[in-house]
């Protein structure tokens, strides 16, 4: 994890301090950060700090960054979260490489997750392929890196059908972690109403417009999320 901070005007991530063994100075450190989650920090929501304080991005030429604060990125943002709050779908058109899936296929699931303890997203495209590729360029790169950093457990749960954060040594039957489902629902109608079974806290449909069956999944989605769907 790191913190942020400004720097003549600028947001500059910091890296996590060596406490070695300063047990009280790291849980204080990480209490404040955690709030910052939750409460949001400067001018900055809390799912946006989150974003620019632990987000591990892969570029397209396969190399590690991490994100960067952009206004436009804080207008979309502040958006979604007030359209998730009056319980409102949130559609954005865009160019691409605009970070669009990196931010709500890789963080947004990863934020609710943790900040959210058990509840459900769900993941889909619009056909196998981007769906493959959302998960292993977006979803994956940054779920290592909450793990490198300890945040969820090395042996957390991940196959074809979910992605369970929480231990697979896990001896407590009760506690079952936050599920991200990624579905695929592009091939027929019966896979487009997948989602109608899903109780989710947060829902993504990326690239509406190529999926072969926009208006299906929509409904499906709209039946199963709690709150709206990006």
């Amino acid at each position: 994890m790191a913190s942020l901070i400004i720097e003549d005007d600028k947001i500059v991530r910091l890296p996590t301090p060596d406490f070695r063994t300063d047990r009280h100075a790291k849980h204080k450190y990480f209490d404040n950060e955690f709030r910052k989650w939750h409460e949001g920090w400067e001018f900055l929501s809390g799912l946006h700090y989150f974003y620019l304080s632990t987000g591990h991005l892969i570029n397209p030429k396969g190399r590690k960054i991490f994100p960067q604060y952009r206004d436009w990125d804080e207008i979309i943002i502040n958006n979604f979260l007030k359209a998730m709050e009056n319980g409102y779908d949130y559609g954005v058109i865009k160019r691409r490489r605009y970070g669009f899936s990196s931010f709500f296929g890789g963080c947004v699931p990863c934020y609710f997750s943790l900040v959210e303890k058990g509840c459900t997203t769900v993941l889909t495209s619009a056909d196998d392929f981007r769906l493959t590729d959302l998960l292993n360029n977006k979803l994956y790169p940054y779920l290592n890196g909450l793990k490198e950093e300890g945040f969820i457990p090395d042996d957390y749960y991940s196959n074809n059908d979910f992605i369970r954060l929480v231990s697979r040594k896990k001896t407590d039957k009760t506690e079952h972690g936050s599920v991200i489902y990624p579905v695929a629902t592009s091939k027929d109608d019966k896979s487009a109403a997948k989602l109608e079974g899903l109780a989710g806290r947060y829902g993504l449909l990326d690239e509406w417009f190529l999926h072969p069956r926009a208006d299906q999944v929509h409904l499906s989605f709209r039946s199963s999320m709690l709150e709206g769907i990006t």
